[in-house]
């Protein structure tokens, strides 16, 4: 008796399906997203003519990186910064997602208010290169169809 292979071929078997995130997850990333936003606007708020300059520098470094990089430098993982950060690399100790997000929007929020000059371009950029990134993708999702 020989050993054969049997493959089963169906619709659609050659197509990556992307992991379903559970309602938690994607809740979270909902979160994620409405506190950029809010303090996208905190930031608008403390200095307009900080904040839009480096957004669209940053929309413009967005756009750059999404048609320029490969597939892996786009899947890289995401890594924390500020203090949060650096008191998990000191202890070793990774908090929670909802603690860590909470921390660092504590974090960012008083430093925008105290160092405007510093921390409304460095939201402005990051949420500018976001910006950009998302309307890249989108982009070639609409130049696909």
């Amino acid at each position: 008796m020989s050993n054969v292979a049997v493959h089963s071929h169906h619709h659609g078997c050659c197509h990556a399906q992307a992991p379903t995130a559970s309602i938690s997850e994607r809740l979270f990333q909902i979160l994620e997203k409405v506190s950029a936003v809010a303090l996208g606007i905190f930031c608008a708020y403390a200095s307009m003519e900080l904040f839009i300059p480096f957004f669209l520098a940053g929309m413009a470094i967005g756009l750059y990186q999404h048609f320029s990089s490969t597939p892996e430098q786009k899947d890289a993982a995401r890594i924390s910064s500020c203090a949060q950060g650096f008191l998990e690399q000191l202890t070793g100790v990774k908090l929670p997602p909802l603690i860590s997000l909470i921390t660092n929007l504590a974090i960012t929020w008083c430093h925008i208010d105290h160092h405007t000059t510093i921390f409304v371009p460095v939201v402005g950029v990051s949420l500018g290169a976001w910006a950009g990134q998302a309307a890249g993708k989108l982009g070639s999702q609409i130049c696909q169809a």
